[in-house]
């Protein structure tokens, strides 16, 4: 994948992303850090076959950090982000992990919050 073809992507997923960027590094919710290190660790199993712990794959979109080469993302966003799922029905086969809830239950909760 090429750094074009990366940045696409990124933007196709920018909600997801800033959803695992914030539940991962700016959130203080400990039932969403327990399901991401559940969902990391299954992922770093490698029973797939699609994880690369150094991040050295050219389908890895964050070079040099641990991430999936079937979808490309960072490891630690892509399980952080509670409305995403393991990629691997995307090759017919099941996902290891799924989403907790929708992007947009995810987003309705946000906003109940904010009116709170």
């Amino acid at each position: 994948m090429n750094l074009k073809e990366k940045i696409q992507q990124a933007w196709i997923n920018r909600n997801q992303i800033a959803e695992g960027f914030y539940n991962s590094y700016l959130s203080h919710n400990e039932e969403i850090k327990e399901e991401a290190a559940r969902r990391l660790s299954l992922c770093r199993e490698n029973v797939c076959g699609f994880w690369d712990e150094t991040g050295t794959n050219p389908r890895i979109a964050v070079k040099n950090k641990p991430g999936c080469i079937l979808c490309g993302c960072n490891g630690k966003l892509k399980t952080s982000c509670m409305s995403c799922e393991c990629p691997l029905q995307a090759v017919g086969e099941t996902p290891r992990w799924t989403a907790v809830m929708t992007l947009e239950q995810e987003q309705e909760i946000e906003k109940i919050k904010q009116q709170q």
